[in-house]
C-alpha cells in the first residue's frame, strides 16, 4: 500500500522494484501468519488487512511530513490520539473493564509504554526523515521474523517451513526495496 500511496500523495515514481518488494512481502507476512486460509476471511483476517491499510497510511504521512516536524512534538499528538481512541473504545465496548494499581502492573505498563512504542516509535519516526517509506514499510514486518526466532531458540515454537520462508520472502523484500532505494539515490 506504502508505494501506491506515495504515488498519489506525492506523485513519487512507483517502480518495479517497490511494487515486487511490497509482493514479497505480503507474501512473506502470509507465511508468517501461518499460510493458511482455508477458515476463509473471518473477521480477525479482515481487521488485520484494515489495520494494515492504516498503518500504511501513517508509514506515508509520517514519510511526508517527518522533516518538517519536531519528532517529539509529532509523537506526542499521536499518542493522545490514540490513547483518546483507545479509553473511548474501552470505556463504551468492553464489559469487564478493570483497573489495577500494584506495582508489577504499574511497572509493566511503563517499560511496555516507554520501550515498544515511545522508543521504537521514536526511531521509527527519525528513519522516515532519511530513509524512504516505501523500504521503511517493507523493513517493519522483519521483527516478525525475529519474534519467530527467538521462539524457536527458546523452544515455544518449533521451526517451520511457514517461518523460514515467509523470513526469507521477507528477507528478500527488504534487499529488493534496499538495492532499488540506494539505486536511485
Amino acid at each position: 500500500c506504502v508505494p501506491v500511496l506515495m504515488l498519489i500523495l506525492v506523485k513519487q515514481k512507483l517502480t518495479l522494484a517497490k511494487i515486487l518488494a511490497a509482493m514479497l512481502c505480503l507474501a512473506g507476512v502470509f507465511f508468517l501468519c501461518g499460510g493458511d486460509l482455508s477458515g476463509g476471511f473471518g473477521p480477525g483476517v479482515i481487521l488485520c488487512g484494515l489495520a494494515g491499510i492504516l498503518y500504511s497510511v501513517n508509514i506515508a504521512a509520517t514519510g511526508i511530513y517527518a522533516k518538517k516536524l519536531d519528532t517529539g512534538l509529532y509523537l506526542l499528538v499521536q499518542f493522545m490520539v490514540q490513547f483518546v481512541i483507545a479509553a473511548t473504545y474501552s470505556f463504551l465496548f468492553v464489559e469487564d473493564l478493570q483497573f489495577s494499581f500494584a506495582p508489577l502492573h504499574l511497572g509493566a505498563l511503563v517499560s511496555i509504554v516507554l520501550l515498544s512504542t515511545v522508543l521504537c516509535w521514536m526511531i521509527r519516526t527519525a528513519c522516515l526523515k532519511k530513509l524512504d517509506p516505501s523500504f521503511i514499510a517493507v523493513a517493519m514486518p522483519f521483527c516478525s521474523v525475529v519474534t519467530g526466532l527467538i521462539s524457536v531458540l527458546t523452544g515455544s515454537d518449533t521451526l517451520s517451513f511457514a517461518l523460514v520462508a515467509g523470513a526469507v520472502l521477507i528477507f528478500a523484500a527488504i534487499m529488493i526495496s534496499g538495492l532499488a532505494d540506494r539505486k536511485q539515490k
